[in-house]
């Protein structure tokens, strides 16, 4: 070998050891930072068959102050799906069903509007099952749930369009469990988890203790739990199965990503299947659903990845690309902090994105502002260097989230239909909060009417209800409301989700708040509505198609 190709060879491994190690400092530089703004879990990107960074940040117990390391066990949640799939692959594998088998092949009482839904479209969202049929920790056996599952009327012909359901994959998981003859976690653990190398993944069999598992805290700070505390440490009832609430660790998962690189669970033809992008999501997206994974074509390649979590405490992402040979998982255990917007960014890390906000902005526009001289808007900035907005006048909500499609009796519609719904908790009628969610007034009292009721009692009784404000948000085809739950002794701010009458999404928020994304050192906008912030001379420009209003600093 001569010396220049010596030389040149030298330089080549140099410069990707540099880019390597560039980038765990630049990633890890990041989470420090968001660790410093309450960002708390688990870490790991690998490259080229490296792990280049392998880390936990902040708290795994709050209680204890116990700091994550890396190690600890945490909820999946929704990528769960993509075990569920696998497991149907493998089955498909050794012969014993087939993706275009029907539901009446495996449910001889399945009804006529029912019975021709294929694996593949329960696989694809694209069934017409609802999203889900109750909470996650009610324990479901399996007969009610199917019994209740073929109940429900279906949201559309099956085949003919997208719409997330976890209720399609607890069927996945109940049929695997028929055709292998064991227990939906005993299958994965033998044909998948064992095989994977996987040992500290699944629902009980791994037999977790206190002290590895990643403890789930709300954005207020108060504590959630762990996945075994919900579900009492049994098995999970059919709500949850199948569909989400697997627990593992970032070896685990980096153990399965290396699996799915070769044959070890699922051959070629298989994985073609598995990761082919079968059905889009959303009209104006670039997303398609896989079985069990999300296929997105980014800029540096197809991007395969599913996150999930509870919407209120835990968040997990896991993502790779072949082409690149990048793999990211990202664990949180806080509230208010998304898995995805962190897995991004350690992306744009390694793709050389990685300008950031000048330290003086944060500075000098960091406090509180005001609207018409008397209401207030606290900014601060975070650790993506977004423009965050916290308030609570409806005056500052009209102003922040409307996108100016919206018509007066539209508002008032979502407006007096939030309040009614919620005044009614007062009085323990539940039919009006049922009637949205779709759902029994008994059900909905059994589960969260009582969550409601302890909360009441815990702080002296419900006062009254604030509606702060409803916006359109037309990509969606959705209206957002928040409202202000006001108890004797404190308060709880919610944000209801409608789609026409019916309630798709609910949850409560520490305090309503409009992030604005920054474009550059003065700029920041909202991808929602096309509002932007200018920062100018000691005063923050609200700019939309509607006009011009400047906030001024509170002195």
């Amino acid at each position: 070998m001569n010396k220049l190709y010596i030389i040149i060879l030298l330089l080549i491994v140099s410069a990707n050891v540099f880019c390597q190690s560039g980038s765990e400092h630049s990633i890890d530089m990041f989470f420090k930072k968001a660790e410093a703004n309450n960002f708390s879990g688990n870490v790991l990107v690998a490259q080229n068959g490296k792990i280049i960074l392998k880390k936990g940040y902040g708290l795994r117990d709050r209680e204890v102050n116990s700091k994550e390391n890396g190690e600890s066990v945490f909820d999946i949640g929704s990528i769960t799906k993509q075990f569920t799939g696998a497991g149907i692959l493998k089955l498909e594998m050794e012969g014993k069903l087939n993706v275009q088998d029907a539901l009446k092949k495996y449910f001889p009482n399945v009804p006529e509007d029912k019975k021709n839904i294929t694996l593949h479209q329960l696989l694809t969202h694209s069934a017409g099952f609802p999203g889900a049929l109750g909470d996650d920790f009610n324990n479901i056996s399996t007969d009610d749930f199917i019994t209740l599952a073929f109940n429900e009327q279906l949201l559309f012909k099956p085949g003919s369009q997208y719409e997330y359901s976890n209720v399609g994959f607890s069927i996945l998981a109940i049929i695997i469990e028929k055709v292998s003859g064991k227990s939906y976690e005993a299958y994965l653990h033998d044909a998948i988890f064992v095989p994977a190398g996987m040992l500290h993944t699944g629902y009980i069999i791994p037999q977790y203790r206190d002290d590895e598992l990643s403890v789930g805290y709300r954005e207020d700070g108060s504590r959630w739990g762990t996945m075994p505390e919900r579900y009492n440490a049994v098995s999970p009832g059919w709500n949850l199965k199948g569909n989400g609430g697997i627990l593992t660790t970032l070896d685990d998962m980096y153990n399965w990503y290396l699996a799915l690189q070769g044959n070890t669970i699922l051959n070629a033809d298989a994985k073609e299947k598995y990761f082919e992008p079968h059905i889009k999501e959303y009209e104006n997206g670039n997303t398609y659903y896989g079985y069990g994974w999300v296929i997105e074509q980014r800029l540096e390649g197809k991007f395969i990845w599913h996150n999930g979590g509870n919407g209120v405490s835990l968040s997990t992402f896991m993502g790779f690309n072949q082409q690149t040979q990048t793999c990211i998982i990202v664990n949180v255990n806080v509230g208010g902090k998304v898995s995805d917007d962190y897995a991004i960014k350690c992306l744009d890390i390694m793709n050389g994105l990685n300008a950031s906000l000048d330290s003086n902005v944060n500075m000098q526009y960091a406090g509180k502002f005001l609207l018409n001289k008397k209401d207030t808007i606290q900014v601060h900035f975070d650790e993506f260097d977004r423009l965050i907005t916290e308030y609570t006048s409806p005056e500052v909500f009209q102003l922040l989230l409307l996108d100016g499609t919206e018509k007066a009796p539209e508002i008032e519609n979502y407006n007096n239909k939030t309040k009614n719904m919620l005044e009614a908790l007062f009085t323990k009628d539940y039919t009006l909060i049922a009637k949205a969610w779709d759902m029994d007034a008994k059900e909905f009292e059994d589960n969260a009417g009582k969550m409601w009721q302890n909360q009441a009692e815990e702080s002296g009784g419900f006062d009254k209800i604030q509606i702060i404000g409803t916006a359109a948000r037309r990509g969606a085809n959705a209206f957002i409301t928040v409202a202000n739950i006001k108890f004797k002794q404190n308060s709880v701010y919610m944000m209801y989700v409608w789609r026409g009458d019916n309630l798709v999404d609910a949850r409560d928020i520490n305090i309503p708040n409009k992030v604005f994304d920054w474009e550059n050192n003065t700029t920041f906008s909202a991808a929602n509505n096309n509002k932007k912030m200018v920062l100018e001379k000691g005063n923050i420009k609200v700019i939309s198609e509607l006009g011009m209003t400047i906030l001024t600093p509170l002195k």
